[in-house]
Formats: C-alpha cells, sequence, structure tokens
C-alpha cells in the first residue's frame, strides 16, 4: 500500500510541476564594437543607459504608467521600481525583460544610435556585475 501511494503522490506531482522558460538577457552592442551583455537584463539595461549619456535623456518621452520612463525623480508610485542611473537620473525597472528590449529599440530609434539589441537564452555574457564579481572572489584566511 506504501508503494501506491509512493507512486500515486510521484504522478500527481509531475502533473503540478511547471516548467519555467529558459532566463533571457540582453546584449546591446555599439556602433565602436562596444558590447554589453550581463547575466541580468535590468544590469544590461542601465549600463547602456549610462553609455548613451545623460545629455540625451531629455529627449526619450517614453512613458510607464502615464510617468516618465527616465526622470530626474523618483516616481513615489513606483518607489521599489526606480533605479539611479548617473547624476541625479533614476529609470523605472517595472518591467520584464522583453519590455527592456522593446525600450531599448525605441529609444534606439528616437536617438538614432545604430545599436544593436538582441535578447535571448544563448547569448554570450561578456560582462560581470558586481556582485558577480564578488560572489567568484575567494576569500582569503
Amino acid at each position: 500500500m506504501k508503494g501506491y501511494m509512493l507512486v500515486r503522490f510521484l504522478q500527481d506531482l509531475s502533473q503540478t510541476i511547471t516548467l519555467r522558460k529558459p532566463k533571457q538577457i540582453l546584449r546591446v552592442s555599439f556602433p565602436d564594437g562596444n558590447s554589453i551583455c550581463y547575466n541580468n537584463a535590468t544590469t544590461t539595461y542601465i549600463k547602456v543607459l549610462k553609455l548613451i549619456g545623460v545629455e540625451r535623456f531629455p529627449k526619450i518621452k517614453l512613458e510607464v504608467g502615464h510617468l516618465p520612463l527616465i526622470s530626474k525623480t523618483e516616481h513615489p508610485k513606483y518607489k521599489g521600481y526606480m533605479r539611479h542611473i548617473t547624476d541625479g537620473w533614476y529609470v523605472n525597472i517595472q518591467s520584464d525583460t522583453q519590455q527592456k528590449y522593446l525600450q531599448l529599440r525605441s529609444i534606439n530609434e528616437i536617438l538614432k544610435l545604430n545599436l544593436k539589441i538582441e535578447i535571448g537564452t544563448d547569448l554570450q555574457i561578456t560582462n560581470k556585475s558586481t556582485t558577480e564579481k564578488q560572489k567568484n572572489q575567494k576569500v582569503a584566511c
């Protein structure tokens, strides 16, 4: 009886397990050959915005929830989703990787930057974030 119950439990469990889609990441290549691709789409996104430069941010008129995507203020409605870019500028990151990809494509078109923007599960990671570097460092005793 115990064996039957275990088999039945495993059958029920296998029917309820849902597999996650592979994690997608972003890669952005600049015309000068510089390529940005972190293991995390948000890190790539923010690094690309830094490289685009604050002087161009006012030209980016994209919105999220009727508020600017990039602004000089942290919107209280999205306080947990506003990330500092540089020099007092913030970006709303309440979006999935696909949306960040589309936002970068829009920014590329608006600013005529000639960037190559890719999204995928098998892109070669070329950069490591500070937290990734810290994980890989060995602690000296």
